[in-house]
Protein backbone atom coordinates (compact mmCIF):
# COMPACT_ATOMS: atom_id res chain seq x y z
CA UNK A 1 0.00 0.00 0.00
CA UNK A 2 1.34 3.57 -1.02
CA UNK A 3 0.29 6.70 0.31
CA UNK A 4 0.16 9.73 -2.71
CA UNK A 5 0.46 12.87 -1.42
CA UNK A 6 -0.26 15.63 -3.58
CA UNK A 7 1.32 19.07 -2.85
CA UNK A 8 -1.93 21.18 -5.07
CA UNK A 9 -3.99 19.06 -2.79
CA UNK A 10 -2.27 19.75 0.69
CA UNK A 11 -2.16 23.64 -0.36
CA UNK A 12 -5.84 23.84 -1.05
CA UNK A 13 -6.96 22.42 2.07
CA UNK A 14 -4.38 24.77 3.88
CA UNK A 15 -5.95 27.67 1.97
CA UNK A 16 -8.81 26.88 2.87
CA UNK A 17 -7.95 26.58 6.73
CA UNK A 18 -6.36 30.03 6.63
CA UNK A 19 -9.38 31.22 4.74
CA UNK A 20 -11.78 30.46 7.44
CA UNK A 21 -9.41 31.79 10.21
CA UNK A 22 -8.79 34.85 8.62
CA UNK A 23 -13.18 35.09 7.96
CA UNK A 24 -13.84 34.48 11.45
CA UNK A 25 -11.17 36.69 12.44
CA UNK A 26 -12.18 39.79 10.91
CA UNK A 27 -16.17 39.26 12.45
CA UNK A 28 -14.73 38.54 15.76
CA UNK A 29 -12.76 41.63 16.15
CA UNK A 30 -16.12 43.56 14.05
CA UNK A 31 -18.21 41.93 16.41
CA UNK A 32 -15.65 43.53 19.46
CA UNK A 33 -15.03 47.29 18.71
CA UNK A 34 -18.47 47.73 16.64
CA UNK A 35 -20.89 45.46 19.05
CA UNK A 36 -19.25 44.75 22.44
CA UNK A 37 -17.32 48.66 23.10
CA UNK A 38 -14.08 46.87 22.59
CA UNK A 39 -14.52 44.35 25.69
CA UNK A 40 -13.54 40.36 24.56
CA UNK A 41 -15.36 37.27 25.02
CA UNK A 42 -14.36 34.10 24.75
CA UNK A 43 -15.02 33.71 21.38
CA UNK A 44 -13.19 36.89 19.93
CA UNK A 45 -9.91 35.68 22.20
CA UNK A 46 -9.75 32.41 20.70
CA UNK A 47 -9.92 33.75 16.83
CA UNK A 48 -8.08 36.80 17.45
CA UNK A 49 -4.63 36.62 15.67
CA UNK A 50 -2.89 39.02 17.22
CA UNK A 51 -3.43 36.81 20.79
CA UNK A 52 -1.06 33.85 21.46
CA UNK A 53 -2.84 29.87 22.36
CA UNK A 54 -5.48 29.98 20.44
CA UNK A 55 -6.63 28.69 16.84
CA UNK A 56 -4.36 30.99 14.74
CA UNK A 57 -1.57 30.17 16.95
CA UNK A 58 -2.17 26.49 16.84
CA UNK A 59 -2.65 26.56 13.39
CA UNK A 60 0.52 28.52 12.92
CA UNK A 61 2.63 26.49 15.70
CA UNK A 62 1.77 23.43 13.30
CA UNK A 63 2.29 24.89 9.89
CA UNK A 64 5.81 25.70 10.57
CA UNK A 65 5.86 21.94 12.52
CA UNK A 66 5.20 21.08 9.19
CA UNK A 67 7.56 22.52 7.21
CA UNK A 68 10.46 21.79 9.62
CA UNK A 69 9.11 17.81 9.12
CA UNK A 70 9.40 18.00 5.49
CA UNK A 71 12.84 19.99 5.75
CA UNK A 72 13.82 17.24 7.85
CA UNK A 73 12.62 14.53 5.34
CA UNK A 74 14.71 16.58 2.39
CA UNK A 75 18.17 16.35 5.16
CA UNK A 76 17.72 12.77 5.75
CA UNK A 77 17.49 12.25 1.64
CA UNK A 78 20.40 14.89 0.86
CA UNK A 79 22.82 12.94 3.10
CA UNK A 80 21.97 9.52 1.70
CA UNK A 81 23.08 11.27 -1.55
CA UNK A 82 26.17 13.12 0.22
CA UNK A 83 24.52 16.52 -1.16
CA UNK A 84 27.35 19.53 -0.20
CA UNK A 85 24.09 21.64 0.98
CA UNK A 86 22.82 19.05 3.43
CA UNK A 87 24.03 21.61 6.55
CA UNK A 88 21.73 23.82 5.06
CA UNK A 89 18.59 21.83 4.80
CA UNK A 90 18.86 19.97 8.45
CA UNK A 91 19.69 24.12 9.84
CA UNK A 92 16.98 25.06 7.71
CA UNK A 93 14.62 22.00 9.36
CA UNK A 94 15.97 23.12 13.03
CA UNK A 95 15.06 27.04 12.76
CA UNK A 96 11.53 26.00 11.17
CA UNK A 97 11.34 23.82 14.01
CA UNK A 98 12.34 26.77 16.67
CA UNK A 99 10.23 28.75 15.03
CA UNK A 100 7.32 27.00 15.50
CA UNK A 101 8.28 26.62 19.39
CA UNK A 102 8.26 30.69 19.20
CA UNK A 103 4.62 30.60 17.90
CA UNK A 104 3.29 28.66 20.78
CA UNK A 105 5.47 30.46 23.70
CA UNK A 106 6.14 33.81 22.51
CA UNK A 107 9.46 34.34 23.08
CA UNK A 108 10.69 36.86 21.17
CA UNK A 109 8.24 38.98 22.37
CA UNK A 110 9.93 38.45 25.76
CA UNK A 111 13.00 40.82 24.31
CA UNK A 112 11.21 43.66 23.35
CA UNK A 113 11.28 45.69 26.44
CA UNK A 114 14.86 45.34 26.71
CA UNK A 115 15.94 46.47 23.74
CA UNK A 116 13.32 49.02 23.92
CA UNK A 117 14.69 50.16 26.85
CA UNK A 118 18.33 49.66 25.86
CA UNK A 119 18.07 51.74 22.43
CA UNK A 120 15.19 53.92 23.79
CA UNK A 121 13.42 52.88 20.47
CA UNK A 122 10.19 53.80 19.30
CA UNK A 123 7.75 54.90 16.41
CA UNK A 124 8.08 51.95 13.92
CA UNK A 125 10.66 50.23 15.92
CA UNK A 126 8.46 49.92 18.96
CA UNK A 127 8.46 46.00 18.79
CA UNK A 128 11.96 46.61 19.16
CA UNK A 129 12.88 42.79 17.94
CA UNK A 130 12.72 43.18 14.77
CA UNK A 131 16.12 45.20 15.24
CA UNK A 132 17.62 41.59 15.85
CA UNK A 133 15.46 40.16 13.66
CA UNK A 134 16.67 41.99 10.50
CA UNK A 135 20.00 41.38 11.21
CA UNK A 136 19.52 38.06 11.78
CA UNK A 137 17.95 38.16 8.25
CA UNK A 138 20.58 40.08 6.47
CA UNK A 139 23.55 37.17 8.03
CA UNK A 140 20.82 34.13 6.54
CA UNK A 141 20.52 35.61 3.42
CA UNK A 142 24.38 36.05 2.60
CA UNK A 143 24.98 32.26 4.51
CA UNK A 144 22.20 31.24 1.98
CA UNK A 145 23.13 33.03 -1.21
CA UNK A 146 24.92 29.94 -2.88
CA UNK A 147 22.08 28.09 -1.68
CA UNK A 148 19.33 29.36 -2.91
CA UNK A 149 20.95 30.04 -6.38
CA UNK A 150 21.74 26.21 -6.91
CA UNK A 151 18.07 25.61 -6.46
CA UNK A 152 16.14 24.46 -9.41
CA UNK A 153 13.99 27.38 -10.72
CA UNK A 154 10.46 26.67 -9.69
CA UNK A 155 11.98 26.06 -6.44
CA UNK A 156 14.15 28.77 -6.17
CA UNK A 157 10.92 31.24 -7.29
CA UNK A 158 9.28 29.57 -5.04
CA UNK A 159 11.27 29.59 -1.54
CA UNK A 160 12.10 33.50 -2.59
CA UNK A 161 8.30 34.81 -3.14
CA UNK A 162 7.44 32.50 0.19
CA UNK A 163 10.35 33.80 2.10
CA UNK A 164 9.36 37.46 1.14
CA UNK A 165 5.56 37.13 1.81
CA UNK A 166 6.46 35.51 5.20
CA UNK A 167 8.90 38.28 6.05
CA UNK A 168 6.94 41.07 4.82
CA UNK A 169 4.27 40.06 7.08
CA UNK A 170 6.38 39.08 10.23
CA UNK A 171 8.47 41.96 9.93
CA UNK A 172 6.96 44.63 7.44
CA UNK A 173 3.49 44.70 9.64
CA UNK A 174 4.97 44.63 12.51
CA UNK A 175 7.32 47.41 11.99
CA UNK A 176 3.85 49.29 10.59
CA UNK A 177 1.63 48.28 13.34
CA UNK A 178 4.46 49.34 16.35
CA UNK A 179 4.73 52.88 14.37
CA UNK A 180 0.45 52.81 15.04
CA UNK A 181 0.59 51.32 18.68
CA UNK A 182 2.86 54.34 19.95
CA UNK A 183 0.41 56.60 18.54
CA UNK A 184 -2.87 55.32 19.22
CA UNK A 185 -2.44 52.20 21.07
CA UNK A 186 -3.67 48.26 20.57
CA UNK A 187 -7.22 48.60 21.51
CA UNK A 188 -8.83 49.68 18.48
CA UNK A 189 -10.35 48.27 15.55
CA UNK A 190 -7.45 49.37 13.10
CA UNK A 191 -5.32 47.84 15.00
CA UNK A 192 -6.97 44.52 15.02
CA UNK A 193 -7.26 44.73 11.31
CA UNK A 194 -3.42 45.73 10.92
CA UNK A 195 -2.52 42.72 12.78
CA UNK A 196 -4.69 40.21 11.00
CA UNK A 197 -3.10 41.49 8.07
CA UNK A 198 0.25 40.65 9.46
CA UNK A 199 -0.75 37.38 10.57
CA UNK A 200 -2.51 36.52 7.20
CA UNK A 201 0.52 37.15 5.33
CA UNK A 202 2.46 34.89 7.48
CA UNK A 203 0.41 31.88 6.83
CA UNK A 204 0.09 32.51 2.95
CA UNK A 205 3.86 32.59 3.11
CA UNK A 206 3.77 29.57 5.02
CA UNK A 207 1.42 27.61 2.53
CA UNK A 208 3.89 29.16 -0.57
CA UNK A 209 6.59 27.58 1.19
CA UNK A 210 4.60 24.08 2.41
CA UNK A 211 3.76 23.99 -1.73
CA UNK A 212 7.57 24.47 -2.63
CA UNK A 213 8.51 21.99 -0.48
CA UNK A 214 6.16 19.65 -1.34
CA UNK A 215 7.02 19.77 -5.19
CA UNK A 216 10.49 19.54 -4.34
CA UNK A 217 10.14 16.35 -3.08
CA UNK A 218 7.79 15.06 -5.76
CA UNK A 219 9.88 16.33 -8.69
CA UNK A 220 13.33 16.28 -7.39
CA UNK A 221 13.45 13.53 -5.11
CA UNK A 222 10.65 11.54 -6.25
CA UNK A 223 13.39 8.49 -5.86
CA UNK A 224 12.80 8.59 -1.69
CA UNK A 225 10.95 6.44 0.22
CA UNK A 226 9.95 5.76 3.62
CA UNK A 227 8.85 2.33 5.46
CA UNK A 228 8.80 1.47 8.48
CA UNK A 229 10.08 -1.34 10.42
CA UNK A 230 10.20 -3.13 13.61
CA UNK A 231 13.74 -4.32 13.19
CA UNK A 232 15.95 -3.78 16.53
CA UNK A 233 13.19 -4.64 18.56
Amino acid sequence: MSIIISPKKVVRILAYIVILLVVLAVLSQLYKYLFNQGEDRYLTQILNMDVEKNFPTWYNSLSLLLCSSLLFIISIAKRKLKDPFFYHWIFLSILFFLMSTDEMIQLHEQVISPIRNSLNTGGFLYFAWVIPAFIFGLLFLMAYLKFIVKLDSKTKILFIISGFVYAFGAMGFEIISGKYVFEFGKNNLTYSLITTVEETLEMVGLILFTYALLNYLSTQLSEVSISFSNKGE
